[in-house]
């Protein structure tokens, strides 16, 4: 599996902490379309010399490994801030530091569910910014909260936590939207039941047009 040595920043997102889903889903997919993706996940370990392997064979392999390990932790040193890329010198594979950065920044812990849900919470939508430009910001941080969430093994309780979660998401757009999509946010509430998130993107900000408010906001391609 060959490696472009050139490629020395290959995502153009800076992993700062609480973008760690956003990053990670980008990164990953980088590392799979380079074929590289099993040394992460440790299937492609530190070559060892087999019987009978002669030394400049094994060499050759180590070699090889040691220069794909080498460019993916380059690749994750060059995407993230330095207060981040600085602890990585205690780590000798690039799966050790993904461990890392995985163990890390998930949203497992009090303090940074608190750090998300303040970014969350203090998100609005700003002039000239579109519905989808806004949603994306969110969805980045809902993401990330959603690795906090626990597990459901009960099919039933899944799906109702799906529905509440999806209605909590809803409830978040509206809060940040500006004041000139008042009536929509208030239309929105006093639906009974709730629309999902998708549903009230679609029904009120892309088919309907009111003379009286223009919610025709440029949706990013």
């Amino acid at each position: 599996m060959e490696v472009t040595k050139e490629i020395s920043r290959p995502i153009s997102i800076t992993f700062n902490g609480p973008n760690y889903m956003h990053w990670a889903q980008a990164m990953s997919d980088f590392l799979k379309a380079r074929r590289v993706w099993r040394i992460i996940i440790g299937k492609v370990v530190t070559p060892v010399r087999k019987e009978g392997e002669t030394e400049e064979k094994f060499a050759e392999r180590k070699e090889d490994w040691d220069g794909k390990n080498g460019d993916i932790i380059t690749w994750i040193r060059n995407t993230s801030i330095t207060r981040i890329n600085q602890q990585f010198g205690r780590f000798h594979t690039a799966k050790e530091v993904w461990d890392f950065l995985q163990s890390r920044y998930t949203a497992k812990d009090l303090a940074h569910q608190y750090q998300l849900l303040t970014s969350l919470h203090a998100k609005t939508q700003q002039p000239d910014q579109s519905i989808d430009d806004y949603l994306s910001e969110l969805q980045v941080l809902w993401d990330q909260l959603a690795l906090s969430e626990p597990s459901w093994t009960c099919f039933t309780d899944a799906t109702k936590f799906e529905t509440y979660r999806d209605h909590q998401h809803l409830i978040t757009l509206l809060m940040g939207l500006q004041d000139r999509f008042e009536s929509v946010r208030a239309a929105l509430l006093h639906r009974n039941p709730l629309p999902s998130l998708d549903d009230a993107i679609t029904d009120y900000f892309l088919k309907r047009h009111d003379s009286d408010l223009d919610l025709r906001i440029p949706i990013q391609s």
